[in-house]
């Protein structure tokens, strides 16, 4: 007969074998969870480093991009510590949206349009330190661009100016006497940054659309909004008359509710007849200027206040009453001053932030994109 061999402490075994496997894949769990949230703390933070100094490079000085990319890096978190981001981890260059590719540019901020930043740190192990396993190292890495710019915005004044005005300064600095209706390039916007604000500074008076056939350069021209046509040629419905003018200037509706208007480049925009100055001084003060103590217009923040608006360049002969201007770019400017006296407004061109939808235009409206 057989015997039934001695199986005792067999379940003994098992059970160790048994928890040495599920201590295992603890370790892995926990410890692969720590290291994915030290992942993530360090993107944030790439992410963070990358946009700050994106957005130094559309401001002056231009070389102060590393310093605030790192201090918006270390700002964040790193389990109980900061991130260290040193020098050598913030990197200046090019970005290529067709290729989607980043290039240094030996450094240098003043030709580059974009950061990219990466952040390293060690994941030390909690449970898988009793295994022997040896630190991982974790990286993060983001890249910002500077580049692109809107193409269609909200929130634009009802105000029309030429073109040729903003290019006219530019082109005086640059030291070209090359036609100011010429689009707009990279260049030219690099130049508008690096010019001072006398450079910048312009002033214009509220042209009157009844009197006279040709567009006055120096005049800014009171323009219904929405537009009545649009870049895709879809037909808008632009609310007409003085009061909605008016309503416009001041970021309302006809009942008082704040409201925003797009314009886009492309998009046709029509005149206002007569001088508009009433409806003008009414929308402006106090909405736009709450503070125009000797004309320095001031919000109610006490601030200067930013506007967009519609820069045009057609220069046709445009008969009596209502015109049609075509927006070149999106513009925008610093208004500094608000003359009511002579409809006047005193302004400093400059590029400014915004969050449109990218176009393939140059405008003076950039938006700060975290593409990588």
């Amino acid at each position: 007969m057989l015997k039934l061999r001695n199986r005792r402490g067999a379940i003994a075994l098992f059970t160790v074998l048994l928890f040495l496997a599920m201590m295992t894949m603890a370790a892995v769990v926990v410890d692969m969870a720590r290291m994915q949230y030290m992942r993530n703390q360090l993107q944030t933070a790439a992410d963070a480093a990358a946009l700050a100094g994106a957005v130094q490079l559309l401001r002056t000085p231009k070389t102060d991009a590393r310093a605030k990319a790192e201090a918006f890096g270390r700002a964040n978190a790193l389990m109980n510590t900061s991130v260290a981001i040193a020098d050598s981890q913030v990197v200046y260059g090019n970005w290529n949206p067709a290729t989607r590719q980043f290039t240094e540019n030996g450094n240098d901020p003043f030709t580059a349009d974009a950061v990219q930043v990466t952040v390293h740190a060690r994941s030390d192990y909690i449970i898988a330190n009793a295994f022997g396993w040896n630190p991982k190292p974790v990286a993060a890495r983001a890249v910002a661009w500077a580049g692109p710019s809107v193409g269609k915005t909200d929130c634009m004044k009802p105000w029309a100016i030429w073109y040729g005005l903003l290019m006219q300064r530019i082109n005086a600095y640059e030291g070209t006497s090359t036609d100011p209706t010429r689009p707009m390039t990279p260049d030219d916007l690099q130049a508008l940054r690096e010019m001072s604000e006398d450079q910048r500074t312009f002033t214009m008076f509220l042209g009157n659309s009844a009197n006279g056939n040709v567009l006055n350069s120096g005049n800014f021209y009171a323009v219904d909004l929405p537009p009545l046509r649009y870049a895709d040629g879809t037909t808008g419905t632009p609310l007409t008359g003085g009061d909605s003018y008016r309503d416009a200037l001041a970021g309302v509706d006809d009942s008082g509710n704040p409201v925003c208007y797009q314009v886009g480049v492309g998009d046709v925009l029509q005149t206002e007849t007569g001088a508009m100055v009433g409806p003008t001084k009414q929308g402006v003060e106090p909405a736009i200027c709450a503070t125009d103590a000797g004309n320095i217009c001031l919000d109610e923040n006490g601030k200067t206040p930013l506007i967009k608006s519609a820069f045009w360049t057609q220069a046709t002969n445009k008969g009596s009453g209502k015109f049609e201007v075509t927006v070149q770019i999106i513009g925008s400017f610093a208004l500094k001053m608000w003359d009511p006296k002579q409809a006047a407004i005193t302004g400093v061109f400059q590029p400014i932030q915004d969050t449109g939808p990218v176009g393939s235009e140059i405008t003076t409206l950039q938006r700060i994109v975290l593409v990588k």
